[in-house]
Parts: structure tokens; C-alpha cells; sequence
């Protein structure tokens, strides 16, 4: 049986959504094709909302949780943070002036290596005890 909590938190992601859809503010992605068709293929409203909110929650979930395992090891191991902000304070201003965005990827690799190694510490993923290590050393 699903809660009615889940129930109304995916009625308002599907509800906003749609409007963005209708309004034509809506980013192609997976819903914007799958809501497209799924009429045709026989899924009800209901159903079309917990397809597609199950998809939010599943990648709300992993992202929160590496980001709160990288805050963790700025706790336990401060002393990248400060280089760290240095190089976003270099490349997007001091005091968030902006948010990096993908352009910036290339001048960020100290912030590439410290998003590879909470990957690599400790990985959100399932445990398969499979050794893990950077791939790639960048230059710092």
C-alpha cells in the first residue's frame, strides 16, 4: 500500500511538472518523453507520477548523501578546505559571487579531485567490497 505522504509529495512534483510541461518550461528529459507517451501505453496518473517520483527520490537520495560524506570529511580533515575555496574564490569570484557550472569544469581540479576522492572514501554506493582508487591525478 503506498502512504499518502509519499503519495502527495510525487502528486506536487507530477503537478509542477506538468505545468511546466504545458507552459513549455520543462527541460527535455526522461519525464518529458516518458509523460509524452504513457497514455499510449496504458499507465494512469498515478502511476505515471510514481515512476517519475520514484526517479526524483532515488537521485535526490544518493546526491544528498555524497554530499553529506564530503561535509564529513571536511570535518575530520580540514586542510583542503581551504584550497579548495580558494580555487572556487579564483574562478567564480570570492564571496559565491556565482556557482560554478560546467564551463568551469577544466579550472577546477582541485574540486574535481576532492568530488573523486568523497567517491572514493566513502562511496554511496553498495558496498561490493571492491578496492577503490582515483583514476585520474590532476595537477595541483
Amino acid at each position: 500500500m503506498r502512504s499518502r505522504t509519499k503519495s502527495s509529495a510525487y502528486r506536487g512534483f507530477y503537478q509542477d511538472f506538468s505545468k511546466s510541461m504545458e507552459n513549455g518550461t520543462a527541460n527535455e528529459c526522461f519525464a518529458t518523453k516518458f509523460f509524452s507517451i504513457a497514455d499510449q501505453y496504458g499507465f494512469d496518473q498515478d502511476q505515471q507520477m510514481f515512476i517519475a517520483g520514484s526517479l526524483i527520490e532515488a537521485g535526490s537520495d544518493t546526491t544528498r548523501n555524497q554530499n553529506n560524506l564530503v561535509i564529513a570529511a571536511a570535518a575530520v580533515f580540514p586542510e583542503w578546505v581551504a584550497k579548495a575555496r580558494k580555487e572556487i574564490d579564483a574562478v567564480c569570484g570570492s564571496n559565491a559571487e556565482r556557482l560554478p557550472d560546467f564551463g568551469d569544469w577544466e579550472r577546477l581540479p582541485y574540486i574535481q579531485a576532492v568530488m573523486k576522492e568523497g567517491l572514493r572514501w566513502r562511496s554511496n554506493g553498495a558496498d561490493t567490497g571492491v578496492p577503490r582508487v582515483l583514476t585520474y591525478f590532476p595537477p595541483f
